[in-house]
């Protein structure tokens, strides 16, 4: 009942956002900047700044992303000096090359007002990329030969999470920098059909956590000595499989199409849409921990399998960006994202005094070193694991919640008037541009075109906080100074002045639904229906339904809006 009624109260709460950003700001409000411009350098807080980034570039008129990007800018420079050097960054793990997406939206953002202060950012992304294409440690070995270890700790191991944290980059740097060069490319394609290859088995249509190409190393005693899937980590481990679907969309996202191995990873990725919905819980529409089992899976110790916060939301966010970008057939693709996203806020969502808050998150889960035998990989690990204990409003949900709400609003965003009588427009399956690209702003003309998409001990840390401490790993500190000043911005108790609605007096009632120029509070898309008919209902997301439904809906019966909830 709780949820219920958060429903109800977040419908009225969140209009002082646009119609479309509502959930996205929220987030971004109620945790955005603990998350960002209060973290050091690191792939969780790089994710939620990233995040808040695509956030600005998508709501420019947002007063929110005024206020959010500066927080998105102190955690760059808490980073960097003025010079574009790095303060203490620790080579050695994919996981810190993550962030460098952050850099690469600020040099483009601050390249429009300010250049003479964005060539930092660039140089900064310039250490990167270098550091990821030319020195970072690579397997050597027959199999697997060329791709990115994961860790220096965990040698000729390729985890599914490392394509996120690596390959992304390297193909959104290339994207802004070096779009043209195709050598670039064939090394970030090759990533990617490489761990392809040695996980994903296709009777499951799902992709094992990890493999090593040395399954006989004393750090991959997790892994299978022997045919089939040798090297192979044992379980199908949910964010795993969300980091690897976020990673593959977004660099189809960048990669030029007209590429050799565009075709292959297209291929790839939809394999692992096939896979995302076959897994879909039915009931909830989102997706559980390990994602071959349900809630009737119990482990060793007693813990039940779950519904994960932060794997639901990559699937999400994947899903619906697929269809945005032409890869996923909208027809086959749109149910699966629609009901994945109501099932986000009916099952991890909460209010709080402040927004929102977002719950069942897996704090962390990985693959050994050698002297952590207790992530062995086995499906016990993954309920039972010290480190992979359930949190609420830790960053790898917060962000992944954010991402696929933007991919949700864009999805949703109503029509402009005028636009039905050119229905011939949206006929490019390839969508509008990336939104993760800040140069190229996203084109709100054809959103309704589906066929174009806790408490962590120590998370502020450059490594995973979830992972040993790894003391040996060197540094390279290009200025043994740090910042000045590490605080962040003082974060404005009000977001935006909201824009009130002209006809009632009582906050908690909808506007006139009757006039469609005034969204109602239950963002209902009012110009696709004559809302003087008596009755048409609508979910709380605006959709019409056919009939009366369980739960929580809005009924419009002769021109008036009213909240009504069924058992």
């Amino acid at each position: 009942m709780k949820r219920i009624i958060f429903v109800l109260v977040a419908v009225v709460s969140l209009t002082s956002y646009s119609q479309t950003a509502q959930y996205s700001a929220s987030m971004i409000q109620s945790h955005g900047k603990e998350w960002s411009a209060e973290k050091a350098w690191d792939y969780v807080s790089g994710l939620v700044a990233k995040t808040i980034l695509t956030f600005c570039d998508q709501y420019p008129d947002e007063a929110l992303s005024q206020q959010a990007y500066q927080w998105c800018k102190t955690y760059a420079d808490n980073a960097i000096n003025g010079s574009g050097n790095f303060y203490n960054f620790k080579k050695g793990s994919l996981d810190n090359i993550a962030s460098g997406k952050v850099l690469l939206d600020l040099y483009a953002f601050e390249s429009a007002v300010n250049p003479s202060n964005a060539e930092r950012y660039r140089q900064a992304a310039d250490y990167l990329y270098n550091y990821l294409r030319y020195e970072y440690t690579r397997i050597s070995l027959k199999e697997g030969n060329g791709g990115f270890i994961h860790k220096d700790s965990y040698p000729d191991q390729m985890w599914l999470d490392g394509l996120y944290m690596g390959a992304a980059f390297y193909a959104e740097y290339l994207a802004h920098f070096a779009p043209d060069d195709s050598e670039g490319w064939s090394d970030i394609a090759l990533q990617f059909t490489t761990i392809h290859k040695h996980t994903y088995n296709g009777d499951k249509s799902l992709n094992y956590h990890g493999w090593s190409a040395n399954p006989s190393d004393m750090n991959s005693f997790w892994a299978n000595k022997n045919d089939p899937y040798k090297g192979c980590s044992k379980e199908f481990w949910g964010r795993g499989m969300g980091w690897y679907a976020a990673a593959l969309v977004d660099v189809l996202g960048f990669m030029p199409k007209d590429h050799p191995d565009y075709g292959a990873l297209a291929e790839i990725f939809t394999q692992v849409a096939e896979g995302i919905s076959r897994w879909q819980d039915q009931k909830s529409g989102v997706w559980y921990q390990l994602l071959q089992y349900d809630d009737s899976f119990v482990s060793a110790k007693g813990n039940r399998n779950y519904l994960e916060a932060s794997a639901s939301s990559m699937f999400t966010y994947a899903l619906l960006k697929g269809i945005r970008l032409g890869l996923l057939d909208s027809a086959t693709y749109s149910p699966v994202a629609l009901k994945a996203y109501e099932g986000l806020i009916a099952e991890f969502i909460t209010e709080n005094s402040h927004g929102i808050d977002i719950h069942n998150i897996c704090r962390s889960a990985g693959l050994g070193p050698y002297y952590n035998t207790e992530r062995n990989g086995t499906a016990d690990y993954y309920l039972d694991g010290s480190d992979v204990n359930i949190v609420s409003n830790e960053g790898k949900g917060i962000g992944s919640f954010i991402m696929a709400s933007l991919e949700y609003e864009k999805y949703s965003e109503p029509s402009e008037p005028s636009e039905p009588s050119e229905p011939s427009e949206p006929s490019d399956p390839s969508g509008p541009s990336d939104p993760s690209e800040p140069s190229e702003p996203s084109e709100p003309s054809e959103p309704s075109d589906p066929s174009d998409p806790s408490d962590p001990s120590d998370p502020s840390g450059p490594t995973d906080p979830s992972e040993p401490s790894e003391p040996s790993e060197p540094s390279d500190p290009s200025d043994p100074s740090g910042p000045s000043d590490p605080s962040g911005p003082t974060d404005p108790s009000e977001p935006s002045e909201p824009t009130e609605p002209t006809e009632p007096s009582d906050p908690s009632e909808p506007s006139d639904p009757s006039e469609p120029s005034e969204p109602d509070n239950t963002s209902i898309d009012t110009t696709k229906a004559d809302v003087t008919t008596s009755p048409m209902l609508f979910d709380i997301f605006g959709h019409r339904l056919s009939s009366t439904p369980k739960g929580l809906f809005i009924e419009i019966r002769d021109g008036k809006a009213t909240k009504k909830f069924r058992r």
